[in-house]
């Protein structure tokens, strides 16, 4: 499983915004039938000693667990076999944990795997967890004083000052609720045991990667700020980490609204679980769409070969050869042509008549973002059969990893462009020569295939 980048979504049951939206159970199936193979369940007392989820100390809806639950063992296995991941943030009191146990194994039964035995000193693969549910969560010892997700970082010690509602009084009622032990009913359950950050921070600045008393299927969380600030010091180890525990990297304390952070660097660094709020369309989700098309939109990606095996990151040659192929690596280029495109339908809610005036953004992203990016001129009056005839050449620093964007947009005049739709792809699995590739938007969380839109490119 460590060998797999996998599709995860945050904080699942959320519609909207992290503070006050609606939660619902649609929200797990709709993850699940897109491909997600990791939800998420923040779960907490709720009443009548039956748990609830929700995003903790605000104003989002609550959902009992066993609904959820229920769901997820309805939906599961319609979009693909390999196993889901059950992310479970618990604060539930002693005897609600003993039911949240009780909930899983009368509901999912023969499908939950459970802690590995002791003598098993390997990640298992996807192919021996087929049609299996994976539970991962503190196994041992939890805090009701924080959540997981809620590790005081950089950029949340803002509440400390701002009074933002819940977060200013989360301590001061954690340490009234103290400590609750994870009972043995529920710790059996659990197979990916988290692993304190703290801990793992402290291996790196000794210059080890992995401590004798680490869980055979360990998981470390860290928050985009952490990411960013450990990915300039800690890049090397943090690769070795990855080839044989999890890294799940979550959006910063700040993105209230639910916008995302870009999934680039943490991919680049080997970490398997980039955790993405699915209800925001925003760039990276499309680059997250992109990524998981391979292998059948199973949710499970093959990292390259430099990310799992031993010798670090692949050299970069200084004469930048061809890109294209499976094997990738290293750095190289790209050559396209935008030759046209094929039924552009108008943007959905744009203004400005009733036709469209296409243009394409080309966009190179690589572990730092966009590396480079370019646009045809606009075609006026014509979405049905638009001719750009533009060619690129774009220098790619990581062809493993890098990922194409091509975006189609209706250059509006005195307005904002409206975003027609949207094609992504890793770098290493593109072709040469001609390809039609389907233009691709976003509605109601769902994603969706324009009507035979598409446009014709010439890879070389």
């Amino acid at each position: 499983l460590t060998d797999y980048w996998i599709n995860w979504s945050h904080n699942t049951y959320l519609t909207g915004d992290q503070l006050k939206s609606e939660s619902t159970i649609d929200m797990y199936r709709i993850a699940l039938e897109q491909g997600f193979r990791c939800v998420e369940l923040d779960c907490w007392d709720g009443p009548d000693g039956d748990p609830i989820v929700y995003h903790g100390y605000t104003m989002t809806s609550k959902l009992k667990f066993e609904d959820i639950i229920t769901c997820v063992k309805s939906y599961s296995f319609k979009k693909s076999k390999y196993p889901v991941i059950l992310s479970l943030e618990n604060h539930c009191s002693y005897d609600q944990q003993i039911r949240m146990a009780e909930i899983l194994t009368n509901i999912l039964g023969d499908t939950l795997v459970g802690r590995l035995p002791p003598e098993r000193k390997t990640v298992p693969s996807p192919n021996e967890l087929f049609g299996k549910i994976i539970l991962k969560g503190k196994s041992t010892v939890i805090s009701l004083e924080v959540e997981e997700d809620e590790e005081p970082e950089d950029d949340e010690r803002f509440f400390e000052s701002s009074g933002t509602p819940g977060e200013s009084s989360r301590a001061s009622q954690g340490v009234a609720k103290g400590m609750s032990k994870v009972p043995q009913e529920l710790a059996q359950l659990i197979m990916m045991e988290s692993v304190s950050r703290h801990k793992v921070k402290g291996m790196w600045a000794d210059g080890v990667t992995k401590i004798d008393d680490m869980p055979t299927v360990g998981c470390c969380s860290f928050s985009e700020p952490t990411t960013i600030k450990l990915a300039g010091v800690h890049a090397e180890l943090w690769r070795e980490f990855n080839r044989e525990c999890f890294s799940r990297n979550y959006p910063g304390g700040l993105r209230f609204n639910s916008s995302n952070f870009n999934p680039m660097l943490p991919w680049s660094l080997g970490c398997q679980l980039v955790a993405l709020n699915i209800q925001t369309h925003d760039r990276p989700m499309q680059l997250n769409h992109g990524r998981f098309l391979e292998n059948g939109e199973c949710g499970y990606v093959l990292k390259p070969d430099h990310l799992r095996k031993p010798g670090g990151v692949p050299s970069m040659p200084v004469d930048l050869g061809p890109v294209i192929g499976p094997n990738g690596g290293g750095s190289g280029t790209l050559t396209l042509t935008i030759h046209c495109g094929h039924l552009i339908p108008k943007a959905k809610h744009s203004i400005g008549g009733d036709r469209v005036d296409p243009y394409v953004k080309v966009q190179v992203y690589g572990p730092s973002g966009v590396h480079e990016k370019s646009r045809t001129k606009t075609v006026n009056q014509n979405g049905y059969s638009p001719m750009w005839e533009s060619k690129f050449k774009f220098n790619v620093e990581d062809t493993a990893v890098s990922m194409l964007l091509l975006s189609c947009w209706d250059d509006i005049p005195a307005q904002p462009d409206a975003l027609v739709g949207v094609f992504a792809a890793p770098i290493s699995t593109l072709l040469k020569g001609i390809r039609f590739v389907p233009i691709v938007g976003m509605w109601l969380f769902l994603v969706w295939q324009l009507h035979c839109s598409r446009i014709k490119c010439c890879i070389y």
